[in-house]
């Protein structure tokens, strides 16, 4: 009897449970992915390699979750294969997962009989307003600059620029050469203690100058220059041999000097840089009217008697040089403007003859004068105590000797690097 009571207990809790309200399916926990391109893992680690990324809103059913990691599905390949991979929890937010009820058959309502809704009157709309019209003041007039630009609108631009310059000589020339070369053979020379030498030389490695030029515009970018200018430089070189036991002294003195007067044609391209400068690149070739003058003197002095003899000789050359540079503009107001610039020149002037005038002066007499015509300057190299030294000499003829090398006319250069300043005014 106690078996089958136990039988029966069983079997009324069997039947108990299966009487009891439960689930069709069991819940499944679904994920949402709401970061963008979350990346899905081969492992539940995040050293693994990643499968895939999936973009944001993308829902998948969690099969397991391991840690951080849910494992989920993903969607078939192209052939069909389901791969399986980890996602992490920060990337994703689960949704509410909801329960799935066995169908059952659903009472279909009765009809519910339409009824007839008489929309509302909508009043009839306002008049349409009228149109006020307001007449806009006439756009304010761009005031004109004060300082102009190079004309743009194909107009022909005239005008002139002055300026002035300082020109650095970059090319050696022969007054130079043989003053150089004299200062060093007379330091080379051995004289007793009672002896003293002292020698002095300025060489030609500045020049000065100024000038004008006008100028025409023809195209907005593209203008012409015709100019003349003056130039010169000049050079101081000597030397004194004084006894000083004997209270005598000898001594040359030379003074050299170079002038231009160029008469130039320029090809101008200006580059407009707004209303306050502008920039000119310009090159052009020029006729050089040249003077050389080269005048020496000669001085003895003793206790009791003096001399003097004094060379005196000019020059005229023209010759062919070339020119360029860059000037920057500042316009200043109305039609002027500030030029500051950098040019070069290159001009050499050779074949120079001339008449040469001597003056003789002693304290035992008149003076003396002599004149010698076509008297040319030469260049030549002199050997002496071992080496070569520079000369230049006045004479009708080349110098000649055993110990001389190199004979040729000498060349007196005025190229170099100038700095220019000066302004530009415009009267078209």
């Amino acid at each position: 009897m106690k078996t089958n009571k136990t039988i029966a207990v069983f079997l009324f809790l069997f039947l108990f449970v299966l009487c009891m309200p439960g689930r069709s399916s069991a819940q499944k926990l679904k994920i949402k992915v709401i970061v963008d391109q979350a990346k899905v893992y081969l492992e539940p680690i995040l050293t693994s390699s990643v499968i895939t990324n999936v973009p944001a809103g993308a829902v998948f059913e969690v099969q397991k979750t391991i840690g951080e990691f849910y494992e989920v599905n993903l969607p078939p390949d192209e052939n069909g294969f389901v791969k399986s991979g980890f996602i992490q929890k920060s990337a994703v937010e689960e949704i509410e997962s909801e329960d799935m009820p066995e169908k059952t058959q659903e009472e279909t309502p009765p009809p519910v009989p339409k009824k007839e809704v008489t929309p509302p009157q909508q009043p009839p709309p306002p008049p349409p307003a009228e149109k006020v019209i307001t007449a806009l003041p006439p756009p304010a007039k761009r005031p004109e600059p004060v300082a102009f630009e190079t004309r743009r609108d194909g107009g022909v631009e005239i005008g002139f620029r002055l300026f002035g310059n300082f020109l650095f000589t970059m090319s050696d020339n022969d007054f130079n050469t043989y003053s150089e070369s004299m200062e060093k053979a007379i330091g080379a020379i051995v004289v007793p203690p009672w002896v003293t030498v002292t020698t002095n030389s300025e060489l030609m490695k500045h020049a000065y100058g100024g000038g004008g030029e006008f100028y025409v515009n023809v195209l907005p970018y593209l203008g012409i220059g015709f100019g003349a200018g003056y130039i010169q430089q000049n050079g101081e070189s000597g030397f004194e041999v004084a006894d000083n036991l004997a209270g005598a002294s000898e001594g040359m003195q030379i003074s050299s000097k170079v002038s231009a007067v160029p008469v130039t044609f320029s090809l101008y391209f200006n580059i407009p840089a707004g209303q306050v400068m502008n920039f000119s690149l310009y090159g052009g070739l020029g006729l050089y009217l040249g003077n050389v003058e080269w005048n020496t003197l000669w001085s003895v002095e003793t206790s009791t008697l003096w001399g003097e003899n004094e060379h005196l000789w000019k020059a005229k050359s023209n010759a062919l040089g070339f020119h360029g540079g860059l000037n920057f503009e500042f316009n200043i107001g109305g039609a002027f403007a500030f030029i500051m610039g950098v040019n070069g020149r290159v001009v050499k002037f050779s074949d120079l003859t001339a008449d040469l005038k001597e003056t003789v002066k002693t304290s035992m007499g008149p003076t003396f004068e002599f004149t010698y015509t076509n008297q040319t300057l030469w260049y030549f190299e002199e050997y002496y105590s071992g080496q070569w030294y520079s000369y230049a000499e006045i004479d009708d003829s080349p110098p000649s000797s055993p110990f001389y090398r190199n004979i040729r006319k000498a060349e007196i250069s005025l190229g170099g690097i100038a700095l220019v300043a000066g302004f530009k005014i415009r009267i078209k």
